[in-house]
Order: C-alpha cells, then structure tokens, then sequence
C-alpha cells in the first residue's frame, strides 16, 4: 500500500514516527513521479529499483533490516527480501555514481565500545579491520540535526562525500 497508492497530501498521514518529515515535498506523487525525478532519470533507475527503495524509505525498513540483522547475527547469508535488498544496493551504487557527493551523518542508539572511545579521545584513528559492523542498510541525513533528532548514545558516524 505504501509503495502503490500516492503520497499523502496530510504530514500526519505520511508519519511513521510523530513528527517525520518522510515525503515532503513529495505530496501526492505516485511511482510514475518518483521514477521521473531527475536523481532517478539521471541514474538511469529501474522501476523496480525505485519500487525497491519506497519500500526501504517506508514502514518496510524494519522487515529488510530486521532480516538482514537476524540472519547476521546467527552467522547466515540472508536470504529473505534478496531480491528487494539486491535492488536497493543496485539504486544506491548508480545513485551515488552520478548525483552531487556531500557530507552525511547517522547518530546511532547505543553506545561506542570504550576501545573506540579511548582512541577516538587520544585522536588516533581506528585501523583496518577493527571497524563496527552493521549488517543492515544504513540511512544517513545531509541536514545534521536530523541525524541526531532520533537517535541516542555516543555514536555518530560522519560520511564524508568524494568527488568522482
């Protein structure tokens, strides 16, 4: 229903949380429109890659998430929405192949393990191979408020965006 029906014009009726701002600016578009946005057109998106990250920007996050995170966790290859997670990854390798880089960030809820915040605080960087892992896709915000708006803990990750 998400995916299939147009944008509600209502910011109440867009929410997920109380206070998302999911869609604005996009009030009363259908498929057809999000296909057609220049991003998409540019990069050359299929519909069903662009189908593929409705769902992910919607309700449906917790289920591809939650999925790929379970089957992470019990050392497995995650097999539930492969065909949706292949074509979000497929939008998202041509999406940043072609649009404006910039620096994002994600505030995480939890906490960084003390090892990391050591180094962090004596400002030497963490190596190759000690890195945090999520199995899930990881959304990000350009506007740094939002980043940090819904999560708590000491984790906020800073993706800086390269120049092709």
């Amino acid at each position: 229903d998400y995916v299939n029906r147009r944008v509600p014009l209502l910011a109440s009726d867009r929410e997920l949380q109380k206070g998302d701002k999911r869609d604005k600016g996009h009030e009363g578009w259908d498929i057809t429109d999000f296909l057609n946005h220049p991003e998409a057109r540019l990069a050359k998106l299929t519909k069903a890659e662009v189908i593929s990250l409705r769902l992910y920007t919607g309700p449906a996050f917790r289920l591809i998430n939650g999925s790929h995170r379970a089957a992470s966790a019990k050392g497995m290859y995650n097999t539930e929405f492969a065909a949706t997670s292949y074509l979000i990854e497929a939008a998202i390798i041509k999406l940043a192949a072609k649009i404006e880089k910039m620096d994002t960030a994600r505030g995480i809820t939890g906490h960084m393990p003390e090892k990391f915040v050591a180094k962090y605080i004596e400002g030497r960087k963490i190596q190759h191979g000690e890195a945090l892992c999520d199995a899930a896709f990881m959304s990000t915000a350009a506007d740094w408020s939002v980043a940090m708006s819904k999560y708590e803990g000491n984790i906020v990750f800073i993706l800086h965006g390269r120049k092709n």
